[in-house]
Parts: C-alpha cells; sequence; structure tokens
C-alpha cells in the first residue's frame, strides 16, 4: 500500500505539469469597441438613457432596477461629470479615474487608484478608465472588467454627450487592446 502513494503523487504531478497551470484563466470573449450617445442626467427626461453598463457596453436609463457603472451630466458651465454608481444610491460596485494616456493608446487598466465615491469631472478628450464589478463575474476569481472611455463631444442644446468605449469583458482581464486579451 505504501507503494502506490508515491505513484498517484508522481502520476498527479506529471499530469498538473503536463497540462500547464489550471488555477489560470483564460480570456475568451474579444474587447469590444463602441461609440455611445447618452442624455445628460439633469435637464432631461426621466425616460432617456442617462449612464453606461460596461459590461453590455449599452446605455440604460438611471434607475433602481437598472445595472449602471457610470451616470453622465453635464454642470451648469458645460463640464461632463461622470459618477460611479455610490455617488448617485445606484446599484453597483465602480471605480472611475483619468489617465494620461491618449485612448488608442492606453494598452491596460492601471490596477489602482479608483474612486468609486466622488464624481468625476472630465474634459472633451480626456480618457477614463472604468473599474467595473458586473454580476455576470460574481462566481469568478476576479470580480472586475475594465473599460477605457473617451468623450467626444458635447452638445449642450440636447444636453448629450458622445463617448467612445473599448470593454475588457472577460473577468479580471486588464487588456484594453483590440481582440482576445492575453493579460
Amino acid at each position: 500500500m505504501l507503494k502506490v502513494i508515491p505513484i498517484v503523487s508522481l502520476v498527479s504531478l506529471v499530469t498538473f505539469t503536463a497540462c500547464g497551470d489550471p488555477t489560470s484563466i483564460t480570456a475568451r470573449l474579444p474587447t469590444v469597441a463602441d461609440t455611445i450617445t447618452v442624455f445628460a442626467l439633469t435637464g432631461t427626461p426621466l425616460s432617456v438613457p442617462t449612464a453606461l453598463n460596461t459590461f453590455r457596453h449599452e446605455a440604460v436609463r438611471t434607475e433602481a432596477t437598472s445595472m449602471y457603472d457610470v451616470v453622465f451630466d453635464i454642470d451648469a458651465s458645460g463640464r461632463v461629470l461622470l459618477y460611479p454608481p455610490a455617488a448617485v444610491g445606484g446599484f453597483g460596485n465602480a471605480g472611475l479615474r483619468t489617465v494620461s494616456e491618449a485612448f488608442d493608446a492606453l494598452e491596460s487598466a492601471p490596477d489602482r487608484g479608483f474612486d468609486s465615491e466622488d464624481p468625476l469631472t472630465v474634459s472633451v478628450g480626456e480618457v477614463v478608465v472604468i473599474r467595473a464589478e458586473p454580476l455576470e463575474c460574481r462566481n469568478s476569481l476576479n470580480s472586475e472588467i475594465y473599460t477605457k472611455l473617451v468623450v467626444d463631444s458635447v452638445d449642450l442644446a440636447t444636453r448629450t454627450i458622445t463617448f467612445r468605449v473599448r470593454v475588457n469583458p472577460n473577468c479580471g482581464f486588464r487588456d484594453l487592446t483590440e481582440g482576445v486579451p492575453e493579460n
């Protein structure tokens, strides 16, 4: 019986190393690029989308039944305000931060510095990274996804904000380049 244990251990070790790291995760979905237009939270009808659900990369209404990661507004000076859900009493867990890189040059999301409580004022052309924890990742080892966003234009007359995003829908991956991420 004592000789069986070393043989079983050896077979387990060979199987473990032959298959690679069984605890590593592999991205399966490509990142998604999109251009989206939302309305400002204030000064617009309640029926229009004023928020972004990053996992689905779609504009949604800011209401208690919606899952969203960032809410958009325009202040009295015409500046764009971005609110994480906690700042407006919403559902969802997301943090925001600006970066100095240009939108197309930013290849990977930073790993810290995200604010999940305070609004962020951004200018047209300024790049923001969103770290969100969608329900779709709740059973994953890493529960967050990352999105880069850049405001392209603000229309004060219609109170709309148009922006580009690149979403990495793979839980735990920070790569924000085109294709299926490697990290």
